[in-house]
């Protein structure tokens, strides 16, 4: 992703988790706020604690996240959103296909994405 696509202050953090709405899915929680205000593109943050895992599995999965909105951002309707994802351990073990599906599902919820009919809750693929 590149820097205009991401949240790097900790003030536009702090104004997605008190304004924003939240959407859950297994492996991540998303927080979403529009940003008419600032930007006309979606920006993206990623937070993992360490009560995911050490830091290679905290990397692992920020990583994994980014390869998959990177391949996701064909299909966004660029609506100006900021969004941040909170990053749950099940993510840590999760296959990269389900963290595709995560954030396909989580986008569709967020609206920056049409709502395919292919689009299922990952809840029903994880176990």
């Amino acid at each position: 992703m590149s820097r205009s696509n991401r949240l790097v202050k900790s003030a536009d953090f702090r104004k997605v988790y008190k304004a924003g709405r939240s959407y859950s899915s297994p492996l991540m929680v998303a927080y979403a706020r529009s940003n008419s205000d600032e930007s006309a593109v979606a920006r993206f943050g990623i937070v993992a604690s360490a009560k995911v895992g050490g830091a290679v599995k905290r990397n692992r999965a920020r990583r994994q996240i980014r390869e998959a909105l990177r391949t996701l951002r064909n299909l966004s309707t660029s609506k100006p959103v900021d969004v941040v994802l909170v990053v749950r351990k099940p993510c840590t073990l999760a296959e990269y296909a389900d963290i595709v599906n995560a954030l396909r599902y989580l986008m569709a919820r967020c609206g920056m994405i049409e709502d395919h009919h292919d689009t299922c809750n990952p809840a029903q693929r994880i176990r």
